[in-house]
């Protein structure tokens, strides 16, 4: 005797398609909020690191560190001058050349070198610099400056766009 076939078999089989949902909420909600979440974890780490220690010492002195000052290389077409905060004199170094083409001037880059050593030797926490070239300083010049500067030891350099002050005059 012959059975007929399950109605199983009769139906046609649909094709099945990929859920998308599950995937949809995954990249619109959940990614976004780890992200936020992540962020703001590290913000709140941040906080926590730059809270100042207790004081649990008997006497109340205050270990002041000293900060270190704020030193400018400002390159002009005919000298160089180092100006070092709260020190009324500043390092001037004038060019070797004085006849040339204001472009062209060349500078003593050995005094240079030197200079910027004795800073470092006199400030050893100080890793950063401010270089301040005039509007026609030579290309060169000024990459020779940094590169001085990141070999005695001053990694940061601080790009400084020169200004002009107008004061009124009564």
């Amino acid at each position: 005797m012959v059975q007929r076939p399950s109605s199983r078999r009769m139906l046609k089989q649909e094709a099945s398609s990929l859920n998308l949902l599950p995937i949809m909420n995954l990249f619109i909600v959940i990614i976004p909020m780890l992200l936020s979440i992540t962020a703001a974890v590290k913000i709140a780490m941040l906080a926590i690191d730059l809270q100042a220690p207790s004081g649990d010492d008997n006497d109340n002195s205050e270990m002041v560190e000293d900060l270190p000052k704020r030193i400018d290389l400002q390159l002009f077409t005919n000298r160089i001058v180092i100006k070092v905060q709260d020190v009324d004199k500043n390092i001037t170094l004038y060019a070797v050349d004085s006849n040339a083409v204001a472009v062209n001037k060349r500078f003593n880059l050995y005094q240079l070198d030197d200079e910027l050593r004795k800073l470092k030797k006199d400030n050893e926490k100080q890793t950063e610099i401010g270089i301040m070239p005039s509007d026609n300083i030579d290309f060169k010049t000024l990459m020779l400056a940094i590169d001085l500067s990141k070999q005695n030891g001053f990694v940061t350099i601080n790009y400084k766009v020169p200004s002009t002050q107008y004061r009124k005059i009564n």
